[in-house]
């Protein structure tokens, strides 16, 4: 499990691919486990700014659904945000989170 700060947003992220590792620390700050055995990949709000991502089919498209998950929630920040009007910040935080997700899961962010 590793915790990766989201500054500009005052947010924060805990990432792990570890199924049982997910759900404790879930059930640890929701009071609850989730039936995760259908799915690739959860983006959970854990409160607080904090969010948990859980990647168990590791795959880029994966990773990459998750973190469009929690872009869009940072960029909410208890709004609607309208990404008809400004999709590049959405992008540009997209690609963060890609690259820092990449490096904390010890994945290479080159091709």
């Amino acid at each position: 499990m590793k915790k990766i700060n989201i500054p500009i947003y005052n947010k924060s992220f805990f990432i792990t691919t570890d199924e049982v590792e997910f759900n404790l620390f879930h059930l640890k700050y929701n009071g609850e486990m989730l039936d995760i055995s259908t799915c690739d990949g959860v983006c959970a709000d854990i409160g607080y700014g904090y969010y948990l991502i859980g990647i168990f089919r590791k795959e880029i498209s994966v990773l990459t659904h998750e973190l469009t998950h929690l872009a869009i929630r940072c960029l909410n920040n208890g709004d609607d945000y309208d990404l008809r009007h400004n999709d590049e910040q959405l992008a540009y935080l997209i690609q963060y989170l890609t690259k820092v997700s990449l490096k904390a899961l010890s994945i290479n962010n080159k091709f």
